[in-house]
């Protein structure tokens, strides 16, 4: 396990922490275990070990234990830790249990790299896993190791959005989403000014922002898959993932690129769980296993893997909404290393060509400016400084009405694929058609 990935950090915010008001009994420390003590005061505030016949041991600076995490199964144990970086913001992490039983240096990494001051002996870090092997006291809050629905709650990588009652829920994930650290920025208007109005009466970015926002109203029943922008260089297709990632985050780290490793496709789908997953430039991966990405992308999920001690891991799960960008097409990309495009692989990433037919590259209108390129670095530079607010507006309304939004959505698209799909059609056929009406009902 990479320590480097363990980390999670909430919202830079000062006061109380906001974490504790959902956790019933939270507005009151926890019992501090016995052999322990933590001082909040004094020359060098912090949590002590307190061996018998011993002068207390400075292990760590502040550290609360403010609840005990595991999943939907009984089973990922953690420990929920929050504690104040010499900045005065706050940090949690949902720290995997299994941690402390190794010799803590782990867990001093993700410690440290958050602001706390952490003891460097190896003696002061035994007793660190000791305090939060033992700490925590009775709470018990729920964990998910993915983004995207859980119940009537949805999580994402810097925030949980659902109703008031029900069950607290936090993300523990082993793989750090580094769209986490810059979440969102600019306003919800600013973001309508600047990107939502420029994109009418321009096909493709239309398109682009109806999937982005698709991605959510996708039932168990519809498998995952996508799209591919397919044009020329300098055509837009690299504005139009941006616009479509500014929708949930930055695009510098929303956006993925597809040179990757099955194994890494894995860690990004599940970071993209009922959400869109943005991957530029198909020419990036290796071509013989292109289509082998195109299935393991739809399937929703990862290879069974084993153990250390011989047992099988937990796959990896998703349902994912993909948009795609590049030169080529994934059929093209395979010929070029001697492989056949099937059915099953050109249907999970249909073609969408980028470019709109109109001398302008992808765009249909320059909305003022004097040509494609200006038009494309304003949307560009406007999706650097208003990203995520959309999409998160977008969950608080998709909570409260979920149940009615999702029944009008069959609806709508049991009479799209009626009125679209020829008579008899394949199931093929029927899902890419499934795909275009969720993709027009969100829009």
């Amino acid at each position: 396990m990479n320590d480097k990935s363990l980390y999670r950090q909430t919202n830079r915010r000062h006061g109380k922490f906001p974490s504790r008001a959902r956790i019933p009994g939270a507005e009151r420390e926890p019992e501090v275990p016995a052999g322990f003590a933590v001082r909040h005061g004094g020359p060098r505030p912090g949590v002590y070990a307190r061996p018998a016949n011993q002068p207390p041991l400075w292990l760590c600076g502040p550290l609360t234990l403010l609840a005990h995490t595991r999943d939907d199964d009984g089973g990922r144990w953690g420990r929920l830790l929050v504690w104040r970086d010499r900045e005065g913001c706050e940090h949690q992490w949902a720290m995997p249990a299994e941690l402390t039983c190794g010799d803590g240096l782990e867990i001093a990494r993700v410690l440290t790299r958050g602001g706390l001051l952490v003891a460097s002996g190896r003696a002061a870090r035994a007793q660190l896993c000791a305090y939060l092997m033992v700490g925590g006291g009775q709470r018990l809050v729920r964990c998910t190791s993915r983004t995207g629905w859980r119940g009537a709650t949805f999580v994402l990588p810097d925030q949980v959005i659902g109703p008031p009652q029900g069950e607290t829920v936090f993300l523990q994930s082993d793989d750090e989403d580094p769209s986490a650290r810059r979440p969102a920025a600019g306003t919800l208007p600013g973001w309508r000014a600047a990107i939502a109005l420029p994109a009418q009466d321009n096909s493709r970015l239309v398109f682009v922002l109806s999937l982005a926002f698709a991605a959510p109203l996708a039932d168990a029943a519809q498998e995952s898959g996508g799209f591919h922008l397919v044009g020329p260089s300098s055509c837009g297709k690299s504005t139009a993932l941006a616009v479509a990632a500014s929708v949930w985050g930055t695009p510098a780290e929303f956006i993925a690129p597809w040179r990757s490793t099955l194994n890494g496709l894995e860690g990004i789908c599940a970071r993209r769980c009922d959400l869109l997953l943005v991957l530029d430039e198909l020419a990036q991966i290796d071509p013989l296993e292109a289509g082998e990405a195109a299935y393991l992308i739809a399937n929703g999920q990862g290879k069974l893997r084993a153990h250390r001690e011989g047992g099988l891991r937990q796959a990896l799960r998703w349902r994912v909404l993909l948009l795609s960008a590049g030169e080529i097409s994934l059929a093209e990309h395979m010929r070029a290393a001697g492989k056949a495009c099937r059915a099953g692989q050109d249907i999970r990433l249909l073609d969408i060509a980028a470019d709109a037919g109109t001398r302008h590259g992808l765009f249909d209108v320059l909305q003022g400016e004097a040509d494609g390129a200006a038009l494309s670095r304003r949307l560009r530079e406007a999706a650097l400084q208003h990203y995520g607010v959309a999409g998160r507006a977008y969950l608080a309304r998709l909570v409260k009405e979920r149940d009615a939004i999702d029944a009008e959505q069959r609806r709508h698209r049991d009479a799209f694929v009626a009125a679209h799909a020829p008579s008899g059609a394949s199931g093929q056929a029927l899902r890419a058609a499934a795909r275009f009406a969720l993709w027009g009902f969100a829009g």
